[in-house]
């Protein structure tokens, strides 16, 4: 019980916090009416019956451990920042590949622009040195 307890966290605090003003509350309003004080229980004891299944379901999920012992749902630090570097190189190699390829397709443009002039300059010097 006192794991269940330790894991509600600051909600189940701030919950059992608004239950106690509610029941202060109510308390003070029926105190003088002794004869709701009965229906006063019952309606608390129905509301407990009622959290309690969302709050064992809680500790279910927060109870939840990885092979190493590690809640699921805590992301280690280290784990967090290795996938950070991980996104930044991924896109670093992104940006290397896309200038990559505009490289390539200048280098592209560059080759057939060299192959047209050169085969410019074979007709010139074939037409002006004919092979007799």
């Amino acid at each position: 019980m006192d794991d269940l307890i330790a894991q509600v966290g600051v909600g189940g605090i701030f919950a059992v916090l608004v239950i106690r003003e509610v029941l202060n509350f109510l308390t003070k309003r029926n105190g003088a009416d002794k004869d709701k004080g009965g229906k006063l229980d019952r309606v608390i004891l129905a509301a407990l019956q009622e959290m309690k299944p969302k709050l064992d379901e809680l500790h279910k999920w927060h109870d939840q451990r990885d092979q190493d012992g590690v809640p699921v749902w805590y992301i280690r630090r280290s784990l967090e920042e290795a996938v950070d570097k991980l996104a930044e190189s991924q896109q670093m190699l992104s940006d290397n590949i896309r200038n990559m390829t505009i490289i390539l397709e200048r280098l592209a443009t560059n080759q057939d622009e060299m192959r047209r002039e050169v085969h410019s300059l074979e007709d010139d010097l074939a037409r002006r040195h004919p092979v007799t």
